[in-house]
């Protein structure tokens, strides 16, 4: 069995885009859930994704409530702060006079295996418990406890994802969930059929925010829309492409990528004056395994074509597997054109570390995360993750070596760490927002007046939402695939710092 390569947060994002059902719309009433919630005109600007830029959100309809105004950043500062016990009621599922209870959806530790990769280190339960615990040492959400609930999930099997959604709201009864990356597609769907408040670390498009999810999800991500556009825009300024660039577009044919590169990322290349030369939709895998025989044929047949018309620029928007599969073929036949990546399908995931440096050595990109910010195995820098280690260990607990290189820290527990502070924060700030007995629509209220929000933001740069924002990160950093690091054959690290894209 294999460790888990650097960039394990990416790892897990590349993994649900292999699902073949990530975009699929069989979840409705049929589900059991009522019609789910949508602000009148929380749908995202343009057919053609060639929209609004980030700040001038459009207006439209009033979310269910307004969100009351507190000083942003205060952990404590809320509607219901100063409450008495007597005052506090069983106002929604999942709150009652004493406790607020949360939902936690973790991908299962064993599911990996299936990819040969193994996880031998902390369980989930023990990695959030100190975040859990501070909160209730201090006085917990407006006065009442907070009490999670985890259901585990196949990060590979979409079934295993809804059946998750009905423990958390059928069983559970939690008043929100908070999603870690590989949950996806009909998983989240259903939570908002189920009308479920879900605070994700996954990205999805905005088709499926505002339109399938209607307004129940948000995530700390930055949407594939925004993130295609961002990298555009990215490619262009810095002289990587121009009308004259013959590109070509890789994608895998699940119904949220199709919508999203068809609808949005090609009509958007097409304004910026760039030309697409080629286009291969890859069909789903019919394996998980890396070998994936199936798609052997079909990622040959597109190498060869793309090396027939002559591309220059290859802009993935597949997951990592496939791609894998690719960059193999097209080193077969001595094709070597120039690549592009960003978050849009998971391109600047770990997973890469096993790609062959003839020809990934120097792909550049854009990403939302602090992928490559610090060597493999060692404690991140920023404030956020110092604020959040400083909890961890004032709770008795500390990062472990990585269990097969003890002069390294386990890479897996400091990016749960990451997203256990980070989400719980974020979850009980909107919380103590969303007034003294909150309700299920007062909580989605509350993220419309969030704004900017810094307070222990370790996966991103600071993130913000607002009205009919339902995704949090603004902020882009460039990453340069290199040989020399990571565990296999190369890694990316970052050589450019933060700075807010475009979109």
């Amino acid at each position: 069995m294999r460790r888990l390569p650097r960039g394990w947060l990416a790892c897990l994002v590349a993994l649900g885009l292999m699902l073949p059902a990530c975009g699929t719309q069989r979840l409705g009433r049929e589900s059991g859930g009522q019609e789910a919630y949508s602000p009148q005109d929380a749908q995202p600007s343009g057919d053609t994704g060639v929209g609004t830029p980030l700040g001038t959100v459009t207006s439209g309809g009033a979310s269910a409530l307004e969100a009351p105004r507190t000083q942003k950043g205060s952990m404590g500062a809320s509607a219901g702060a100063g409450i008495s016990p007597g005052e506090r009621t069983a106002s929604d599922r999942g709150v009652t006079k004493t406790e607020i209870v949360l939902g936690v959806l973790a991908p299962d530790e064993a599911t990996l295996a299936a990819l040969g990769y193994t996880y031998e280190g902390k369980k989930h339960e023990e990695v959030m418990k100190p975040f859990v615990d501070e909160i209730n040492e201090t006085g917990g959400i407006n006065g009442r406890k907070l009490v999670v609930k985890v259901t585990r999930f196949n990060s590979l099997n979409q079934d295993s994802m809804v059946s998750g959604c009905v423990q958390q709201a059928e069983d559970f009864k939690v008043f929100a969930s908070i999603g870690l990356p590989g949950l996806w597609g009909d998983g989240e769907v259903c939570l908002s059929t189920k009308e479920t408040p879900l605070v994700t670390a996954n990205a999805s498009s905005a088709d499926t925010n505002y339109r399938r999810e209607k307004g129940w999800t948000r995530q700390t991500q930055m949407t594939k829309d925004r993130m295609a556009k961002n990298w555009v825009d990215w490619v262009i300024a810095t002289g990587r492409a121009n009308s004259k660039t013959r590109n070509g577009i890789i994608y895998t044919d699940v119904p949220e990528d199709r919508q999203v590169v068809n609808d949005v990322f090609i009509p958007y290349m097409k304004h910026r004056g760039l030309q697409v030369t080629e286009v291969a939709a890859l069909s789903y895998p019919g394996s998980s395994s890396p070998d994936a025989s199936a798609s052997q044929a079909e990622t040959q047949a597109s190498a060869l074509k793309f090396k027939a018309r002559d591309v220059e620029l290859v802009w993935p928007a597949t997951n990592w597997l496939q791609m894998y599969l690719w960059v193999q073929q097209a080193d077969s036949t001595q094709y070597k054109p120039k690549y592009t990546v960003s978050d849009v399908s998971g391109m600047t995931s770990g997973y890469t570390t096993i790609y062959p440096p003839s020809q990934w050595n120097g792909v550049t990109g854009v990403t939302v995360a602090r992928e490559g910010e610090v060597p493999a195995g060692v404690l991140p820098k920023d404030q956020a993750f110092k604020e959040c280690e400083a909890v961890y260990k004032a709770h008795g607990q500390k990062v472990a070596p990585d269990p097969n290189n003890a002069a390294q820290l386990d890479e897996t527990e400091m990016t749960n760490l990451a997203l256990y502070c980070e989400h719980i924060a974020l979850f009980a700030e909107v919380a103590k927002r969303a007034g003294a007995n909150p309700a299920r629509r007062s909580f989605l209220a509350a993220f419309d007046g969030l704004g900017t929000w810094a307070r222990r933001v370790a996966i991103t740069e600071k993130i913000s939402f607002a009205k009919n924002k339902y995704d949090g990160a603004d902020y882009i950093a460039v990453v340069k695939w290199q040989t020399g690091c990571g565990s296999y054959n190369g890694c990316y690290v970052q050589v450019e710092g933060f700075r807010k894209g475009t979109w």
